[in-house]
């Protein structure tokens, strides 16, 4: 095999890729063990924070991961691209390096950092063209030996190492910290630990012999007295000391950044103290430094000027880093407080930025606590909220009484507000209060949320994940939250006949009995399946009702009256109409321009047909089963002669053990079997798993692909048939599932991952 083709293949299939990313890491770690480099460690898959977000570096060679001395990096392009030079170079800086490394398709080459360019030299070629593990071994040993110069000889002096050389510094000291000790309050403690410390720095306050014991209590100590806009860094009264571990790892840190910071310009822990608040802000938007992890929220716009006029609110390690990097940045100080729910009312003259993640119910005290904030909040207006109501709901209500006329509500808060029966005092308040200026879902649970105290005639803009429009305020209000959330998972040709008024929330119909046949239609469009699939909902969901009143929770987009009565008039005069003709007469567009939402979702909850007992969906899906299983691999051997086909002998129990350079090696309690084809090994995994003691394959390796691949795809269709049977019957789609499941182990089927993917097959 030529060594262009042989290379070629390893890139073209990921696990393989990933092997030979591994057996690289291997040698090199055992090349390290001989003490012959200077480098101490291999790290795979390395998060950083670099100046164009957060990127991932393939490879690190650590000459002291503790201390964050790297001494080269090392990149492997996927096949048909090459680096990217603008990320590469990203990355390097952020590990302190001059220059990278990349494994290209045949070569290694080193590129260095000049101030506006690159300068890239190839240092090893693969020039054999049947390659053996060992010509890769050589390439790496001339790596490391090039890259064991470049730390001496181009290696980046203190006073230009990037900021972000700090910020990974102190992010990998909290994240060990963080991973020695789950404890959410000593984590909280260490941020605060580590601003204290910054500030110490920035006074020199610690003396030089300073020693890792009790480092916390050393801190605090030697700062002394606070000034007033630093007071969320002073000692709390139920502040326990840190471990031992923790103080040292600190300690660790004080030492390294003393070496870095005097030979860097002035003003680099205010610009740190930055680059940690964007580290902790959640979807770009200063939320005052929050993790998004933590249950916090905060009252803070960057347009009040006046600090009387703003205040923040949320836990007190976060509340000091942003003091800090206030006082270090000659910025005015603002109030800060660690309760909401306080006597003392909130600045009225601020904009609002919050957070809000408390999705519990709030006891009975606090109940009654909140009540009677809220009469301050809202004075003109009694709002009922019941016990089931989650915090956060109270919290936001309280913060929306306290926005003037035409300030502005940025939030991040809970995505099931939409659905929720409980949020509807919410939804009331903004609709006669306030204009929804933006309303995105940025991820499956939370919802960002741009309000304006007053109504307004203007347009909101609703950005999904498939779509971003703009509809009149006025207009949307009108809707039910539920159409809100529907139309937010539209992809954009659906979304415009919904704002056009061609779709409309199936629970609006009411005369539906003599529209039967063009209902029955519709719901049998490729338009409407793979909208319902989009929405994770069952149209087809008919009962003896109405066939519009089974729908899941009566909003899913249906044509309106007149467009049904337009097809029921075809039908009736021609009971059959070709498909592809239906939706232009539905919508009175051209066919072409009405394409189906193309995703790939699983199917929802059932409606409320009659659900039916555990014993018969079981009995159902074995007959389902047993009528639509496949006969493999016999039902896909009929076009090939017996020349064609050869027999392989499956031993039981046969499993999976190692890939690599494309050879796979397959074993059991009778020994060993290497296979050079993905595709026959599949099938070996696979007959084993059934029980089949011989195997009939076709001796082309391009054969035995086609049958895997069909064989496969019914398995496909089969599960997508037993799923939609038992979510119709059972309406819970996880119970359905796992119904579905029980019934496949018990039939005479390959295990329930081979449909999944078929890399677990191959998965140690």
């Amino acid at each position: 095999m030529a060594a262009l083709s042989f290379l070629s293949r390893m890139h073209e299939q990921k696990l393989f890729l990933d092997r030979f990313i591994d057996q690289i890491a291997s040698w090199a770690a055992t090349l390290v063990e001989q003490g012959t480099l200077p480098f101490r460690r291999i790290e795979r898959e390395r998060d950083l924070v670099t100046r164009l977000g957060r990127l991932r570096a393939p490879m690190v060679f650590w000459i002291n991961r503790d201390s964050y001395m790297a001494g080269g990096i090392l990149f492997f392009p996927r096949p048909g691209t090459s680096v990217d030079y603008d990320q590469a170079s990203a990355v390097s800086e952020a590990l302190g390096l001059s220059s990278f490394a990349s494994w290209e398709h045949d070569c290694i080459q080193v590129t260095r950092l000049l101030d506006d360019s690159f300068q890239s030299k190839r240092i090893w070629q693969l020039e054999k063209k049947d390659p053996t593990p060992a010509d890769f071994n050589t390439g790496l040993r001339t790596l490391l030996d090039s890259l064991k110069m470049n730390a001496v000889t181009q290696a980046v002096p203190p006073g230009k190492l990037s900021t972000s050389v700090l910020l990974n510094l102190c992010l990998q000291t909290l994240d060990d910290l963080n991973a020695e000790c789950d404890d959410a309050e000593t984590a909280a403690q260490s941020i605060l630990v580590l601003t204290r410390l910054l500030l110490a720095l920035q006074a020199d306050a610690l003396p030089a012999g300073l020693q890792p014991e009790r480092m916390d209590r050393a801190i605090r100590f030697h700062l002394g007295n606070l000034p007033a806009d630093l007071e969320s860094l002073k000692p709390l009264a139920e502040e326990h000391e840190l471990p031992q571990l923790h103080n040292t790892k600190l300690h660790n840190l004080w030492h390294r950044l003393r070496q870095l910071l005097p030979a860097m310009p002035p003003g680099r822990i205010a610009e740190l103290c930055r680059l940690l608040l964007d580290h902790f802000t959640i979807n770009k938007i200063r939320l005052g430094g929050m993790n998004p992890a933590q249950e916090l929220l905060t009252v803070n716009h960057p347009g009040c000027t006046e600090p009387a006029l703003r205040c923040e609110i949320g836990q007190t390690e976060f509340l000091a880093l942003t003091a800090l990097h206030r006082h270090l940045a000659d910025l005015p100080a603002i109030e800060q407080r660690t309760e909401l729910w306080s006597p003392k009312p909130l600045p009225a003259h601020s904009s609002q930025l919050v957070r809000l993640a408390e999705t519990k119910q709030p006891s009975a005290a606090d109940r009654q606590r909140f009540t009677t904030l809220l009469r301050q909040s809202w004075p003109h207006r009694r709002i009922p909220l019941t016990a089931a109501v989650p915090t956060w709901i109270w919290e936001a209500i309280h913060l929306l009484g306290h926005l003037p006329d035409g300030g502005e509500w940025h939030a991040d808060i809970p995505a099931k507000w939409l659905l929720s029966d409980d949020s509807q005092p919410f939804w009331e308040i903004i609709c006669e209060e306030f204009t929804l200026l933006h309303l995105s879902l940025p991820a499956a649970e939370r919802c960002l949320v741009q309000l304006k105290r007053g109504t307004v005639a203007t347009a909101t803009t609703l950005e999904g994940e498939l779509c971003k429009e703009r509809i009149p305020w006025l207009d949307l209000r009108k809707q039910s939250r539920r159409w809100i959330w529907l139309l937010l998972h539209l992809p954009a040709e659906t979304f415009r006949l919904c704002r056009n008024g061609k779709l409309i929330p199936a629970g609006t119909l009411t005369r539906t009995e003599h529209l039967q046949l063009a209902i029955e239609t519709y719901l049998g469009t490729s338009f409407c399946l793979e909208t319902a699939r989009l929405l994770k909902m069952e149209p087809v969901t008919i009962g003896h009702g109405s066939l519009v009143s089974d729908l899941i929770g009566h909003d899913f987009p249906f044509p309106t009256e007149a467009a049904l009565q337009k097809l029921q008039d075809h039908l009736e005069q021609k009971r059959e109409i070709p498909r592809d003709e239906i939706l232009p007469i539905l919508f009175s567009g051209r066919a072409d321009q009405l394409k189906p939402p193309q995703a790939n979702y699983g199917w929802g909850e059932g409606s409320g047909t009659k659900r039916a007992s555990n014993r018969e969906l079981n009995e159902s899906l074995k007959q389902l089963i047993a009528e639509n299983a496949p006969d493999f691999p016999e039902q896909y051997l009929y076009r090939f002669s017996s020349d064609q086909l050869k027999t392989i002998q499956i031993p039981p129990g046969l499993r999976f053990q190692e890939m690599f350079f494309g050879q796979i090696l397959l074993e059991s309690e009778e020994g060993t079997v290497d296979v050079s084809s993905q595709a026959e090994a599949a099938c070996m995994l696979v007959a084993s798993a059934m029980g089949l003691g011989n195997l009939r394959l076709p001796c082309s390796g391009g054969d035995c692909e086609e049958v895997y691949r069909r064989f496969r795809q019914d398995l496909h269709q089969l599960r997508h048939q037993l799923e939609v049977t038992a979510t119709r019957q059972v309406g819970d789609k996880r119970k359905a599932l796992r119904i579905v499941k029980s019934s496949w182990s018990r039939a005479a089927l390959p295990p329930w991952e081979t449909v999944l993917s078929e890399e677990t097959l191959f998965s140690g």
